[in-house]
């Protein structure tokens, strides 16, 4: 059976300030690095095996990403990344 996996990048430098990031292409913050490292370790220890794997265009989604799949020993998985899987565009509330 197929299964989808959803997940949210780490804690970013913004989100740490309390700030909106929007499409603004901030960093994993040192916590959203924890974060990211703690997500792929859970997941590894399911054992899930990933096809394939689908990210934003920002970097701390990449990241976010790229250090899971690091966790669950699948860095080989094809990946691809999309615009359509960034957030909804919230320019009035960014800062």
């Amino acid at each position: 059976m197929a299964k989808l996996v959803i997940m949210r990048h780490g804690q970013s430098e913004w989100n740490a300030k309390n700030l909106f990031n929007g499409w603004i292409d901030t960093d994993l913050s040192d916590a959203g690095v924890t974060q990211a490292h703690q997500a792929g370790s859970l997941l590894a220890e399911t054992q899930i095996q990933f096809d394939f794997a689908a990210t934003s265009l920002l970097k701390r989604a990449i990241k976010t990403l790229h250090i899971m799949l690091e966790e669950t020993n699948q860095l080989y998985v094809p990946e691809q990344k999309h615009g359509v899987l960034m957030s909804v565009i919230m320019e009035l509330y960014k800062g």
